[in-house]
């Protein structure tokens, strides 16, 4: 499994799953929301956003668990690209392609 990473500068924690299986995506929700804790405590209860790296879309039941605990997902897409998926829960493009919501501040590092 590789190691969480976080984005000071956006407040970012990005939690990689090893799967888009449902018990690797639940694995990597656990962990955000205990580092999500101990973070907050170290920077004084400021908002932390997290997100987990999935390595393609989640399933849609999956998906609204994540989006239950406030957590988003940033996946690849077909071009090999990274994604993230709009907050609201909706349902990423047929073809894997976003049409106007890229990953802007996803790192670089590949999953």
């Amino acid at each position: 499994m590789e190691a969480t990473l976080f984005d000071e500068s956006e407040r970012t924690i990005y939690e990689p799953a090893d799967s888009n299986s449902r018990q690797a995506l639940r694995d990597a929700l656990m962990q955000l929301m205990d580092l999500r804790m101990h973070l907050s405590r170290i920077e004084n209860g400021m908002p932390i956003r997290c997100m987990v790296l999935a390595p393609g879309v989640p399933s849609e039941d999956t998906r609204q668990l994540l989006t239950e605990y406030g957590v988003g997902i940033v996946y690849r897409n077909a071009n090999g690209d990274f994604s993230e998926l709009p907050s609201d829960g909706q349902n990423p493009p047929a073809d894997g392609v976003p049409s106007a919501f890229p990953c802007a501040n996803c790192p670089t590092r590949s999953i």
